[in-house]
């Protein structure tokens, strides 16, 4: 009976003994019964002992417990529903914004290398098609770039210096899912420029939030040679700390 009255808040046994047995003062009295009302624990070592006791009177073992409304444990269930599912969303909205910084951090066009450009070329051709698009590159205006880039594909969708652009030019629209197509096919098509491809096809997936497949990307770029192998190691450095 011992461990009943281990806790230091419930009733110890002295002072159930002194109230089945009326040797409390009314306050003290007043404060054991007020205890009982919340503590079914102590309700139930009053009954106890009352009903162990020799000669046992009619013992008035407490007030009659508050009873809680039927519908106060549905609504404590959904809080704790609704706590845990805020809880998930914060961590989440955490998780997308720290992404995004990261993202915004490493994210630069690459330099355009084409030696052709101009858009004063004929206007029909798809030669003029591509200048124009990587002139509008250039110049950042990426949504203007973007139908250049696509028009002058669909006559050279070998051209894997122009796929490579246009998945960048993606990618700086947001245009997630093109994005990755686009830079798949030029890390394919382009081997002396794969590691570059890469490097903005892990900033794809990166910016959707898929920070596994970002790094299984990575990794590899760790082998090469040049720039994109320290901002390769770099970027995975911080994302390791998001994990």
């Amino acid at each position: 009976m011992k461990a009943i009255f281990s806790h230091s808040s419930c009733l110890s046994k002295q002072s159930i003994s002194n109230y089945v047995n009326g040797r409390l003062s009314p306050e003290k009295r007043f404060e054991v019964e007020n205890h009982l009302l919340d503590c079914a624990l102590c309700r139930a070592a009053v009954e106890g002992y009352a009903l162990t006791r020799e000669e046992a009177p009619n013992i008035n073992v407490g007030p009659t417990p508050r009873k809680s409304p039927r519908w106060r444990r549905p609504l404590l269930l959904l809080c704790v529903i609704g706590g845990i599912a805020t809880a998930l969303w914060y961590a989440q909205s955490q998780r997308a914004q720290q992404t995004e910084i990261l993202y915004n951090r490493f994210f630069a066009p690459a330099a355009n290398t084409f030696l052709v450009k101009g858009r004063n070329a004929e206007a029909e051709s798809a030669r003029a098609e591509r200048g124009i698009a990587l002139d509008y590159y250039d110049e950042g205006r990426y949504a203007a770039a973007l139908p250049h880039f696509t028009r002058y594909l669909e006559q050279h969708d070998q051209d894997g210096e122009a796929l490579l652009y246009l998945g960048i030019t993606q990618l700086a629209l947001q245009q997630l899912p093109e994005a990755v197509h686009s830079l798949s096919a030029a890390a394919e098509l382009l081997p002396e420029r794969n590691a570059e491809a890469n490097w903005y096809l892990a900033l794809a997936f990166l910016r959707n939030g898929d920070t596994q497949m970002a790094k299984k990307i990575l990794r590899p770029l760790l082998e090469t040679q040049g720039a994109y192998r320290q901002k390769a190691e770099d970027l995975l450095r911080d994302l390791e700390k998001l994990d």
